[in-house]
């Protein structure tokens, strides 16, 4: 299959001679590898599908694609390469796995990543998994996001009533979605969204475990309720960030902008209302809310595109950048763990380009030791 990949590659470019494109021909003998054929070599097809792979917005990936274009040095085939060097990014030099061919797009399985170099470790994509109540489950990827939920619930091909569904983000993925009251979701990575498929009369609810941002659609007669582990989210139509993730021991929750209220689960204490630009943290340990002025551009950037530290410990600066990476780390020297952080980073820029900002910044150097990044002092 490599030589295969080779010869498409080269097909793609113009570089094919006549003898390799007939060897070409004769592979694509059978039904399956000649859709296969047609399809990768359909340029403005495999245009469309690297944009909807590629990012939340497909203007950051002409951008990006207009930044490879640049570093190519054959003007007569910047497009052709442009789209060959991203499309086949997973396929020369690896087995291509396909599973079927859906309304004419090709769906590839995703390739299994070997991490041998960091320039191996990629951002992440435009991905996520709903599940019913009954355990059936729908993969969705980039060209469905932002889709209103019903869009995506009829490929749940069951004849009995859906009530409960979970969008599941995973490590290495983000995704957006509209609720069925126009409630808009954004979901981080490693992030999970629970909801009824139709909400009830008198009110809204939805669970969330990670990170998730809100833009709830005001509804004076159903109240719009977030809950997550420990504490339950009142909304009165407005835009606010969650984090709760279960491996960091306290749940964040930002007010961008509008009204919110919180309050802990099975204790009557009453509701801890916040303001616009207020962040009510609280402790699971120690079941205790503080409340803090925070910049909500800081807090929300990664929705925009960025990774922005205020004054963040190391370790947890790569936490988050784990979950988006989607890679395994250790502190060879742990007392980096507490090494305080202000700057951005771009999410979507290369995983190097991140660690050379966070080494020029601090006496710290990233190697890898068998797929894991290790953060070490610079010798």
């Amino acid at each position: 299959m490599d030589r295969i990949s080779e010869l498409l590659y080269k097909k793609i470019i113009g570089e094919i001679d006549s003898s390799e494109l007939a060897e070409l021909e004769r592979w694509a003998t059978t039904d399956s590898s000649r859709r296969l054929l047609d399809s990768t070599t359909d340029y403005e097809k495999m245009r469309e599908v690297w944009l909807r792979r590629g990012m939340v917005d497909s203007r950051r990936a002409l951008e990006d694609m207009n930044r490879r274009v640049a570093k190519i040095n054959r003007p007569r085939r910047y497009r052709r390469l442009a789209i060959a060097a991203s499309f086949l990014i997973g396929i020369v030099g690896l087995t291509l796995l396909y599973r079927n061919l859906n309304g004419g797009d090709l769906i590839l399985d995703e390739p299994s990543v070997v991490v041998a170099e960091l320039d191996d470790i990629k951002p992440g994509q435009v991905k996520a998994t709903l599940t019913s109540s009954t355990g059936e489950t729908v993969f969705l990827a980039s060209n469905e996001v932002g889709q209103p939920i019903d869009q995506a619930q009829h490929k749940l091909q069951t004849e009995k009533n859906i009530e409960e569904l979970n969008l599941d983000v995973p490590r290495g993925g983000e995704y957006m979605i509209v609720l069925e009251d126009s409630t808009k979701v954004w979901l981080n990575s490693q992030s999970q969204l629970r909801y009824p498929s139709t909400f009830a009369e008198n009110e809204r609810r939805v669970g969330v475990t990670g990170e998730v941002y809100f833009e709830v659609k005001k509804d004076e007669n159903r109240p719009f309720y977030v809950e997550t582990e420990g504490q339950v989210i009142r909304v009165y139509g407005t835009e606010f960030n969650v984090k709760a993730y279960e491996d960091e021991g306290t749940i964040y929750t930002t007010l961008e902008n509008g009204s919110i209220s919180l309050r802990r689960k099975g204790i009557n204490d009453g509701e801890l209302y916040l303001a616009p630009g207020h962040q009510a943290r609280l402790n699971l340990n120690e079941s205790k809310i503080d409340m803090l002025v925070v910049d909500t551009e800081a807090i929300t950037g990664w929705r925009h595109g960025r990774f922005v530290f205020e004054e963040q410990r190391l370790e947890d600066i790569m936490r988050d950048l784990s979950r988006w990476y989607d890679f395994d780390y250790r502190f060879d020297a742990p007392e980096l763990k507490d090494v305080v952080f202000k700057g951005s980073i771009p999410r979507y820029g290369d995983f190097t380009t991140a660690l050379a900002i966070i080494e020029t910044s601090g006496n710290i150097s990233f190697t890898l030791d068998e797929g894991m990044v290790v953060i070490d002092k610079q010798i």
